[in-house]
């Protein structure tokens, strides 16, 4: 992998992307080998630039970038430095967070599946954030900073049972799915956290699926916030911080394509401020990252079968899975 400053002419056709100089391209493929993975650091300036302004345009907020998009220490250290915190999911992504120099602070620790050892871990690091998606794991998490004898910021990730336009595998907001606690049981969890010295409740969040393109669903999805952040304070909840309304916003695979701009993604979710006074958090990582880079690969051969052209290269899907894996489209 090699972060780049496109220099020269640049090509068009990659939806909202960047493609860098053909002649570029190939000095580093002559330089390093082919496959390999190209990055314009510039496209993840001016993103999480036009991202940021225009939040900040409408609410105060902070952007945790969700590491599972790419975790590439490069890519890490290029976002750390322009002022973003980092969302893990994993004891790994921790890791790799810490080795790109973010501060423990501006951690938050994500997912429904986290390890006590993950959890532990996190306890160690002292991190900014872990956000609870079950009462099972809130059990688990409670035992283990009773017995560390440490008090562990933590958040409530919310099932808002929101259905949003997106492919299957990636709708996480829809009732009955894996991730984040019932909204009915969100009440009776903040109680219980609040009534113990192990942890302390700070934030409420929803994250309701990748690559949406309309605002609508996170329009719904923070009035839905609002209204939970109203039921914690009506009967005595915690002060709470901040509240977070996840990652997911939509990018362009090739022209003509449909995605969410900025704009239209805060102005979605400036209700919940409005309604609650809190800070928001967002959490993108496609958003960022996904214009960015070009898989660079060589051609090997070259045949007809079957009527069909058939170019043969040194990448498979191992290199590039969405493919095959959801169907997906990348020019």
């Amino acid at each position: 992998m090699r972060m780049v400053r496109p220099a020269g002419s640049r090509r068009g056709g990659l939806g909202q992307g960047v493609l860098m100089d053909d002649r570029l391209l190939a000095s580093i493929a002559g330089a390093v080998g082919t496959p390999v993975y190209v990055y314009d650091a510039e496209v993840i300036r001016g993103r999480y630039a036009s991202l940021t302004t225009a939040l900040a345009a409408r609410f105060p907020h902070r952007v945790h970038y969700a590491v599972k998009a790419n975790s590439t220490l490069a890519v890490l250290r290029l976002l750390r430095a322009l002022g973003a915190g980092a969302d893990i999911v994993s004891g790994g992504e921790l890791h790799r967070a810490r080795s790109a120099g973010f501060d423990p602070s501006s951690i938050t620790f994500s997912g429904v599946g986290k390890t006590a050892s993950e959890l532990t871990l996190a306890l160690r690091h002292e991190i900014g954030l872990i956000n609870l998606e079950s009462e099972g794991e809130a059990d688990q998490l409670l035992a283990l900073a009773a017995e560390a004898g440490v008090c562990a910021r933590v958040g409530v990730r919310v099932n808002p049972d929101i259905t949003v336009q997106t492919h299957p595998y990636t709708q996480t907001g829809a009732k009955g799915m894996k991730f984040g606690v019932p909204s009915d049981r969100i009440v009776t969890l903040a109680q219980r956290l609040a009534a113990s010295s192990a942890v302390e409740l700070v934030s409420v969040g929803v994250h309701i699926g990748s690559q949406i393109v309309d605002g609508e669903p996170f329009r719904r999805a923070a009035e839905r916030l609002a209204e939970l952040v109203a039921a914690l304070q009506e009967v005595g909840g915690p002060p709470l911080e901040r509240t977070s309304v996840g990652g997911g916003i939509g990018i362009a695979y090739m022209d003509g394509d449909r995605a969410l701009d900025p704009e239209a993604f805060a102005e979605a979710v400036e209700p919940l401020y409005q309604a609650t006074g809190l800070p928001i958090a967002v959490e993108p990582g496609r958003y960022l990252v996904g214009p960015a880079g070009v898989l660079l690969t060589r051609v090997l051969y070259r045949k007809v079968a079957g009527g069909r052209s058939i170019a043969v290269t040194d990448a498979g899907m191992n290199d590039l899975l969405r493919p095959s894996l959801y169907g997906a489209t990348h020019a």
